[in-house]
Formats: structure tokens, C-alpha cells, sequence
């Protein structure tokens, strides 16, 4: 999908809400609003050219931007649990 999470990441994001990508039909008929999950440890962004932002301020502006309203966002140690993963 992306990596840069002020650009097309970002954007997907959005798009990808608004679009109800994640909602799914359960097994009743019944629609169930899904989840659009960001990883935001497995994202970056970059300080903007000869701006005053440097990158994690960038990155943490961002994420929170999408969080809650976009995306569930989480790190990869919250998905590793989800998934029970024991590798």
C-alpha cells in the first residue's frame, strides 16, 4: 500500500474509510462495519525540505490525523498479539 504516511499512505487511508472497503456481509445477510488497521510503527515520513518539521513530527502529526476517525491505528507488537503469533 505505502509507507510514507504523509503522501499516498495517507490517502488510501482516507479513501479506503470513506469507501467502506473493510465493511463485509456476515453470514445472517446483516453488513458489519469493518476496520481499515494502520500499522504506524510500520510507517514513515520524511522531514520536509528546508522546512522546520523534522520526521517524526511529520509522522506523529499524520497518524494521529487518521486515527479514530480513518483507521484504528496500532504497532506491529498490538498485531503480533491479535494474531497470536508465537514465531
Amino acid at each position: 500500500m505505502g509507507l510514507s504516511v504523509d503522501h499516498c499512505l495517507g490517502s488510501t487511508v482516507r479513501s479506503a474509510s470513506d469507501l467502506k472497503v473493510a465493511d463485509h456481509v456476515d453470514k445472517d445477510g446483516n453488513v458489519v462495519a469493518g476496520d481499515i488497521v494502520l500499522v504506524g510503527d510500520a510507517t514513515a515520513a520524511w522531514a520536509k525540505h528546508e522546512g522546520p518539521y523534522d520526521a517524526e513530527t511529520v509522522h506523529g502529526v499524520h497518524v494521529q490525523s487518521l486515527k479514530g476517525e480513518f483507521a484504528r491505528v496500532v504497532d506491529t507488537e498490538d498485531i503480533l498479539r491479535e494474531i497470536e503469533y508465537t514465531g
